[in-house]
């Protein structure tokens, strides 16, 4: 366990730019496909892989087949660490998928209560610093 534990950590911390699979996705769209690739891979999906993604370049807000983000799948697999670290490194909450529902939404249709009590205190905080700023 502890061993796990310790490459779980060691893959997480990992510079990016030191990940070989990283750096051969030298393009923007080669980034994007490897990180729907992760999202599609269903509850089997690499978490510290799709963050390494990310910070290497990877849209944080592309939309699959459904115009579903990576916000909504960290979010149809009860991930709510990853749902956190996405809204952290800028993920949008507002945008909807084909069917017209955001992220808040998905939380509360696959019932994850605290997942959207997360993304309802996010929204609330952003009206209310946008109503000050105004």
């Amino acid at each position: 366990m502890k061993e796990l534990l310790e490459k779980l950590t060691e893959d997480l911390f990992k510079p990016y730019s030191e990940d070989e699979y990283i750096k051969s996705l030298d393009t923007q769209e080669k980034l994007d496909a490897a990180l729907m690739e992760q999202l599609d891979a269903g509850d089997g999906f690499d978490v510290p892989l799709i963050k390494r993604l990310i910070l290497a370049g990877a849209n944080i807000d592309l939309q699959g087949d459904y115009e579903e983000t990576p916000l909504m799948r960290a979010i149809d697999f009860g991930e709510l660490n990853l749902v956190k670290w996405l809204v952290q490194h800028g993920a949008d909450t507002t945008i909807e998928d084909f069917d017209g529902d955001t992220a808040e939404e998905w939380a509360m249709g696959l019932m994850y209560k605290d997942i959207a009590k997360y993304l309802a205190s996010v929204k609330k905080f952003r009206l209310k610093n946008e109503v000050i700023i105004r």
